[in-house]
């Protein structure tokens, strides 16, 4: 937001608003989801990353509207729900050969 950025420098409200707001919320989602080198960050950890960054690499409004729309979010991240799918047994999957090949355990007596 202070026009640090790559590749072109922008600044401010010359950065497009979809762009700020992309921004915001990729960061917002980055911190707040595991990784494999570190824990997922709570999302009041998360906002007052955003809130500290605020002016520098994001825009204030921005961050301001996601704190007021993020303020029921529970503190504890959430596992993803079990779906009611079953997954496919392939332990009887049947491999289809091309007629015009020859498979090797043909020849097993």
């Amino acid at each position: 937001f202070d026009g640090k950025g790559y590749p072109e420098g922008l600044a401010g409200t010359t950065i497009p608003l979809t762009a700020r707001i992309l921004a915001v919320a990729d960061a917002f989602d980055a911190m707040t989801s595991p990784r494999t080198f570190r824990d997922a960050k709570t999302p009041d950890e998360a906002l007052a990353e955003l809130k500290r960054s605020a002016g520098k690499m994001f825009d204030p409004q921005v961050v301001d509207a996601l704190v007021a729309s993020v303020e029921d979010i529970p503190d504890e991240p959430q596992a993803t729900p079990p779906t009611n799918q079953r997954r496919p047994n392939h332990s009887s999957r049947t491999t289809i050969q091309d007629p015009g090949t020859h498979h090797p355990s043909s020849n097993w007596r």
